[in-house]
């Protein structure tokens, strides 16, 4: 069994959402999913005059200051305005209903409520459609998000003081639903099956 770290499509797994047979998802664990970006009238990228959109409003290339020398050096920071459209057609994707319905494994979310790339509003209304039982929404506060979007939650180059905080809620998260965190995967915790304490961390 193994841990999926997002929806592609939602859910994990090649052929099923949430696992196949041959290549079960133990969990899911979610860090800022992409279900909508913050910025105004980007679904409209999605639509049929998509490109010619972002090339009128953005110019043929699109681009971001590094916050620091291991982001500019790490990073992707100038990309063709083109590639926005099937971005934001895979963003609805993402968020689609039928499909989020067809995820079974435990889910667990990590999102901070100030991110600004993501828009943690349509995490939010698209979390009710998941059609996990085992299933948790947690809010990061942003005092815990070091970097200054708010996005990146762990991690050297953006955010060190957050990895570890992260790794404790997912190992924590995992102990809970009866998931032990072991090299290379996942596996039942000694003398327990996948399972949730009851009225712990249904929303």
């Amino acid at each position: 069994p193994r841990a999926g770290g997002g929806p592609s499509p939602p859910g994990g797994g090649a052929s099923a959402p949430g696992g196949d047979r041959e290549h079960p998802v133990a969990a899911l664990v979610l860090v800022s999913p992409n279900l909508g970006v913050r910025a105004a009238g980007a679904d409209a990228l999605a639509g049929p005059w998509g490109r010619a959109l972002a090339r009128a409003l953005l110019g043929p290339e699109r681009g971001f200051t590094p916050v620091n020398a291991r982001q500019a050096e790490s990073w992707t920071t100038r990309y063709p305005s083109g590639v926005l459209p099937d971005l934001m057609a895979l963003v609805a994707l993402g968020r689609d209903p039928a499909l989020l319905a067809r995820v079974r494994a435990p889910t667990l979310a990590l999102v901070c409520p100030d991110d600004r790339v993501i828009d943690p509003a349509a995490v939010d209304a698209a979390w009710p459609h998941l059609g996990s039982a085992t299933k948790r929404l947690e809010r990061v506060p942003a005092a815990e998000a070091e970097d200054p979007a708010h996005h990146v939650l762990a991690g050297e180059i953006l955010s060190p003081g957050g990895t570890e905080r992260m790794l404790a809620r997912v190992t924590g998260w995992l102990a809970a639903v009866g998931l032990a965190a072991e090299q290379g995967g996942l596996a039942p915790a000694p003398g327990s099956a996948p399972r949730l304490p009851s009225g712990a961390g249904r929303d």
